[in-house]
């Protein structure tokens, strides 16, 4: 999921900093401890859409095995459908069975 807290830490000294109220693309933020460059607001952005892009990506790509039994188990507890060919015929064809 998104961050929406637009929480980072430090790559230099780990403490957490944090853009307040509503930051411009090319507001950067700088580490309130040790004042190190961390990120543009606008990378920022970037970099947490394709995280998110990939994620979703990952999970259709990779199903989970539950989801797929569960599937499988719906599917296989359906009543079976006789055969029917007057449903498989063009309208004003016969079929055998009206023949």
């Amino acid at each position: 999921m998104l961050n929406r807290s637009r929480e980072l830490s430090c790559p230099q000294c780990d403490a957490i900093n944090a853009w307040t109220g509503e930051p411009a693309p090319d507001d950067a933020l700088h580490c309130t401890a040790c004042s190190a460059y961390i990120t543009s607001y606008d990378d920022y952005i970037r970099e947490a859409v394709r995280r998110e892009v990939k994620r979703l990506m990952d999970s259709y790509r990779r199903p989970s095995p539950a989801r797929e039994l569960a599937i499988l188990k719906r599917v296989l507890a359906r009543p079976t459908q006789p055969y029917l060919p007057h449903v498989l015929s063009r309208p004003g064809q016969e079929t055998q069975a009206d023949a």
